[in-house]
């Protein structure tokens, strides 16, 4: 299984989905949700765009180096 594709594959979509919910949670979502269910999905879009750049930056350091042990 060549790693660095499902790493770069996974964090590319984990960060275009999490673009694609951020928008839509902040212009769909404002009017029907409470500011406190507001706060709980802005903190889950934001881990999801983090997770999304530590795979970016696994699949790139992982093909940079390309350890066999790995």
């Amino acid at each position: 299984m060549n790693w660095f594709k499902v790493a770069l594959g996974l964090g590319a979509f984990y960060g275009a989905t999490g673009v694609m919910l951020g928008a839509m949670g902040a212009h769909l979502l404002k009017k029907h949700l409470s500011a406190e269910l507001m706060m709980s999905f802005q903190v889950g879009i934001r881990y999801q765009l983090i997770h999304a750049l530590f795979l970016l930056l696994l699949a790139l350091l992982y093909h940079q180096f390309k350890h066999p042990q790995l």
